[in-house]
């Protein structure tokens, strides 16, 4: 089924996204994964509308049959605490090359409370700095879609302790890799702030780097899942299990390097919240 077809709202942002894989992969890049197989199969491209009328691309996953996981700036804006639309939001499921094994539309979205920046009266810019920085431990979020996955879905792993998952796989439809026409993969070493020292922000709390060396790695890939042990066989139960999902990059000083949500019980209350479905 053409994404085209189904997204009219937002065709022309994709057909310049499904125009042809044309841009080259270079050394350090994320490579091409394979949508048919798991995890990826589970995996697609998420279409939005913002606030401000200008189409958006994310990515997203099932984590459970009806319900995909993503980042929370793809569904809400954080300094007005609105959500976007969901009657302009689309999940096509196994994307490649503008096509997509099935389209869901979207039914209500989930963020926690903390993703909205508090609003303070005459605040400075150094604080809002650090109230925007702040959030980002939150940049996660739920979509309850019309349909149920067809190819099951990917575990999740939250509250996971410090050493215990070493690396994980980068996953995403970055727009500097072949136009965001094809899924892509990277492998990384998984690390705490702390263990990086980012100076450029100690406001960032409960936040991963995941350091995987693809430049490239960049918007499109936002809401993407960092997976471990990603591997098809789904029969272990420590395959495929999602870690974080790509929040946001520091190009300049952090190139090759991609920032995620520690996953805690926050997490999972939301988790619980968008199971139980849409709000009556």
């Amino acid at each position: 089924m053409s994404l085209l077809a189904r997204c009219g709202l937002i065709g022309s942002f994709l057909a310049m996204l499904g125009s042809g894989a044309s841009a080259q992969q270079g050394a350090g890049a994320a490579l091409a994964g394979n949508p048919t197989v798991a995890p990826l199969n589970r995996a697609g491209m998420l279409l939005y509308e913002t606030l401000k009328g200008a189409s958006g691309v994310c990515t997203a996953q099932f984590v459970a049959s009806n319900v995909i996981l993503t980042a929370a700036h793809c569904v809400r804006d954080r300094e007005t605490g609105k959500f976007f639309d969901v009657s302009k939001m689309f999940f096509g499921l196994q994307y490649q090359n503008g096509q997509a094994s099935r389209v869901f539309k979207s039914q209500c979205s989930f963020t926690v409370r903390g993703w909205v920046m508090p609003s303070v009266p005459n605040m400075t810019a150094q604080q809002k700095s650090v109230a925007l920085s702040k959030t980002w431990q939150f940049d996660y979020a739920f979509i309850v879609l019309d349909g149920r996955s067809p190819n099951g879905w990917n575990e999740v792993t939250a509250n996971w302790k410090s050493g215990e998952w070493r690396g994980a796989t980068a996953t995403g439809y970055p727009g500097k890799l072949l136009d965001g026409a094809v899924i892509q993969q990277k492998r990384g070493n998984l690390f705490t702030l702390q263990q990086v020292d980012i100076a450029e922000d100690p406001d960032l709390e409960n936040v991963l780097v995941l350091w995987h060396g693809a430049l490239d790695f960049t918007q499109g890939s936002s809401g993407g899942a960092w997976i471990g042990n990603m591997g098809s066989d789904t029969s272990k139960p420590d395959n495929n299990r999602v870690l974080s999902v790509t929040s946001f990059g520091m190009p300049n000083s952090r190139p090759g390097a991609s920032f995620g949500p520690y996953l805690n019980d926050n997490f999972l209350n939301l988790f619980n919240l968008a199971k139980a479905g849409c709000p009556k």
